[in-house]
């Protein structure tokens, strides 16, 4: 996985993501992009089967084939994207992108597991760890009650338009 300077975990083999972890913090609506590059390692030319860990309501995830451009979300994370055959030493660079929608709280994490297997030996696997925090934002609301429900709800303004009532 890249960390902004160089590409980290070469030859650590984990199923966890230990020592080849990433982490970024954006903004609820902003996107976080990893890179990450997954290569054969051993000595005969093979695909390697890409999974990785889904969205959910408060998270969209999306995995893309760096070279192609193609969306592989679906297959990354339900029975596997597989690479083209790589030689031994060749590799495949991807892009996971992460956003936090409106339900990610600050300070929430969302950890994904991105990991590469031999389909040829699937007990020889190797995995990367892309760790998103929803930044804090701080956002003050003012409501007033016009004697029947509070109103304003959303609107962000010093003038107190959309926030007012009058007796």
């Amino acid at each position: 996985i890249y960390d902004g300077r160089a590409y980290i975990g070469d030859d650590i083999h984990s199923t966890s993501g230990s020592g080849q972890t990433y982490e970024q913090s954006v903004a609820s609506g902003a996107t976080a992009t990893y890179h990450v590059y997954v290569y054969n390692d051993g000595n005969l030319a093979q695909p390697l089967a890409v999974t990785g860990t889904a969205g959910n309501s408060k998270w969209m995830v999306r995995y893309v084939d760096y070279v192609t451009g193609t969306d592989i979300t679906t297959a990354a994370t339900s029975t596997g994207w597989a690479t083209p055959s790589l030689s031994p030493g060749a590799g495949r660079r991807l892009k996971v992108l992460v956003t936090p929608q409106s339900g990610a709280l600050g300070g929430e994490v969302r950890s994904l597991l991105v990991t590469g297997t031999s389909t040829v030996d699937t007990t020889k696997c190797d995995a990367v760890k892309a760790c998103t925090t929803c930044a804090p934002t701080s956002q003050p609301d003012g409501l007033i009650y016009n004697g029947t429900a509070y109103i304003g709800d959303g609107a962000y303004n010093t003038s107190g338009t959309g926030q007012t009532y009058a007796q």
